[in-house]
């Protein structure tokens, strides 16, 4: 398992591209979309969608901004 900081510099992915993280949600409800592929360019990429309850985007944001454009 990498830890934190390797994940955000997508170690051992084998890709220097950078790397973003987007988050959404509001206080109501979050959307949560895992990518089950690298995301491609100008077309769908399948990913996994999860519902949940709301605020935990906002509290990932705050917490990742310091060590990824996010």
């Amino acid at each position: 398992m990498s830890s934190p900081a390797e994940a955000r510099r997508g170690a051992g992915s084998g890709s220097r591209e950078p790397q973003l993280l987007v988050v959404v949600g509001d206080l109501l409800e979050d959307i949560v979309v895992w990518a089950t592929e690298p995301i491609r360019a100008a077309t769908d990429s399948a990913a996994r969608v999860f519902r949940s309850r709301g605020g935990s985007a906002a509290n990932v944001a705050a917490h990742a901004a310091s060590g990824t454009p996010t």
